[in-house]
């Protein structure tokens, strides 16, 4: 069993799939026959003819997250229309983190205590900012050189900006 959307077929007018369906897994046709009683958290299944044992987490927005063998997986339940569309939505870039330091939420910059061309170790505080009251010291999370510093005390900084950047290789200690 591996992890992806699942396309789950509704009957007509809405409720619970049938127990048994055929089933998109990524670009994998499955055969899944569940004996599910809603409100449970155990969900006997056959996948493939293969019998599993299921444990029911929560509810998603789209579905619902499963455990099965200590994997959790979330269970993305679609009509065969949405599950078309979904093929042609473009996932949202991951930000390498590794190189910059971001602010946790939106606030204002109350300090930076780096400037481009410092070398920095792990753990080392390199800004504040402050959110309702709160202040929030922001660390290195790595050695490294400071090559940019795109914020000053005072900035308005909003979730997840750039604040600083490190250079490509990290310094040695």
């Amino acid at each position: 069993m591996q992890g992806g959307v699942a396309n789950l077929p509704r009957p007509p007018g809405g409720g619970c799939a049938r127990p048994t369906q055929t089933v998109t897994i990524g670009d994998r046709q499955v055969t899944i026959d569940v004996d599910w009683t809603i409100g449970t958290n155990i969900i006997p299944a056959e996948i493939n003819s293969k019998p599993v044992t299921l444990q029911y987490l929560e509810s998603t927005p789209m579905g619902f997250r499963l455990v099965h063998y200590g994997t959790t997986f979330d269970v993305t339940v679609l009509t065969p229309r949405q599950y078309e569309l979904s093929k042609h939505i473009k996932e949202r870039p991951k930000l390498d983190v590794s190189k910059v330091i971001t602010s946790p939420m939106p606030g204002s910059v109350v300090s930076v205590a780096v400037k481009p061309g410092d070398k920095v170790v792990e753990g080392q505080e390199v800004a504040v900012v402050e959110a309702m009251k709160m202040q929030n010291v922001l660390r290195a999370q790595r050695f490294g050189t400071v090559k940019a510093v795109n914020v000053q005390a005072g900035s308005s900084v909003s979730a997840d900006e750039v604040l600083i950047e490190f250079a490509d290789e990290p310094a040695k200690a």
